[in-house]
């Protein structure tokens, strides 16, 4: 079919008319996620998202450790993205590639580095125990977007998260549940909750005015299909909280554009808010 042997002439005839080939109608259209919290029944917290064609489904498990000697109230996140075959043809059984890492080491950039949970609530006794929270995301299905897709996963399953009241025993050395309390787990405090807007940045064609400065334009939420047309894409990602922005990652864009995706990145935040 065309499609196949021409897939950016395809694509770039949807993008001259302001429609996607998915359905959806502007530029500045997303996919509307779901959300199932508690998937997981043998994790601490889990959550299962899909957005189009992408399912991505994150756990966490959280585990008692010793805390670092200089750091001996702070207890650990520890963030994994996992792109199995099953998510797609691309993706191999080997190490992970430039691809996974790079979406791994972004979303360790945007929890560590906006303090989305306080660490030293995660202290059991100073100096001898903290808890380890290992989150591990995985990919099901790929079909484009994965940082907002696997973000939103990762802060549904950490907001979904309860630990069990613990006691630190000096004698025993160790860490028991405690009975007495009436729930005998406590939920996670999100500081912030960031939110994730990726914008493909394409050549603009001269009929098309949403989302465009200069002979650059933006596209919402782009589709494994439509990243063929992209010259690059940027992720504007929101406080859920206090709605501020928390940073922006990916290549440069033009001024007058990036003020474009901020503004849609917060209108989108909003939407996410009310799932």
């Amino acid at each position: 079919s065309f499609k196949k042997l021409h897939p950016q002439e395809f694509h770039r005839r949807f993008l001259g008319k302001g429609v996607r080939p998915d359905g959806r109608e502007g530029l500045m259209s997303w996919r509307t996620p779901s959300i199932h919290r508690g998937s997981i029944t043998t994790c601490n917290g889990s959550a299962l998202v899909r957005m189009g064609g992408t399912t991505v489904i994150c756990g966490v498990k959280a585990e008692v450790a010793i805390p670092d000697t200089n750091h001996p109230t702070t207890g650990f996140l520890v963030p994994n993205v996992d792109f199995p075959p099953i998510a797609g043809s691309q993706f191999k059984p080997t190490a992970p590639g430039e691809f996974t890492q790079s979406i791994s080491e972004m979303i360790y950039r945007i929890v560590k580095g906006n303090n989305v949970l306080n660490l030293e609530s995660l202290c059991i006794e100073p100096g001898k125990a903290v808890w380890t929270l290992h989150v591990d995301i995985v990919f099901l299905n790929y079909e484009g977007n994965p940082l907002d897709s696997a973000l939103l996963a990762l802060t549904s399953a950490l907001a979904d998260t309860k630990l069990p009241r613990v006691i630190y025993s000096e004698v025993e050395g160790t860490v028991r549940a405690i009975e007495s309390f009436k729930e005998r787990s406590v939920s996670l405090e999100l500081k912030r909750i960031p939110f994730a807007a990726t914008f493909g940045i394409f050549e603009g064609p001269e009929n098309v005015e949403a989302g465009k400065a200069g002979s650059k334009a933006a596209m919402a939420d782009p589709t494994e299909e439509e990243e063929s047309v992209l010259l690059s894409t940027i992720t504007i990602v929101v406080d859920g909280k206090s709605e501020d922005l928390m940073g922006t990652f990916g290549g440069q864009v033009p001024l007058p554009l990036l003020d474009i995706c901020i503004s849609q990145a917060k209108k989108r935040t909003l939407e996410i808010k009310k799932l």
